[in-house]
């Protein structure tokens, strides 16, 4: 009998922590922050691994707009991309100027171009 219980407490606790983890990841996505939730283990370094056209692509869709040299710049570094770079935000505007995938709008903001909106880790043209 106090195993059933027991199981059934466990079973429910593992429900509860499900939508606790669902709860704080919409909060930070609302809050504007990239957190990634995998098998319940939070990941405040999202972007760790990736290059950096390949970060900013993510970065622009997450937001929804084109953005800035530094907006990039600043977000690429808060969600987990390293670098070594003494100049890191000329490193980006660097990068995504010889990147195929982004364009530059006519007020100096990057934005994904149409035809490669669809495409998340295509590296080759770096």
């Amino acid at each position: 009998m106090a195993e059933n219980v027991i199981e059934s407490l466990k079973e429910e606790l593992a429900k509860h922590e499900l939508k606790t983890q669902a709860l704080k990841q919409a909060i930070s996505v609302l809050e504007g922050e990239s957190v990634l939730v995998m098998d319940g283990v939070t990941h405040t370094k999202p972007y760790e691994g990736l290059g950096i056209a390949d970060a900013a692509i993510r970065f622009i869709r997450e937001k929804g707009s084109p953005q800035g040299t530094r907006a990039i710049a600043d977000a690429l570094l808060a969600r987990g991309l390293t670098t070594k770079s003494n100049n890191y935000t000329a490193t980006v505007y660097s990068t995504l100027d010889n990147s195929k995938r982004l364009t530059r709008t006519p007020d100096g903001l990057w934005d994904v171009k149409p035809q490669f909106d669809l495409v998340v880790n295509d590296s080759r043209d770096e």
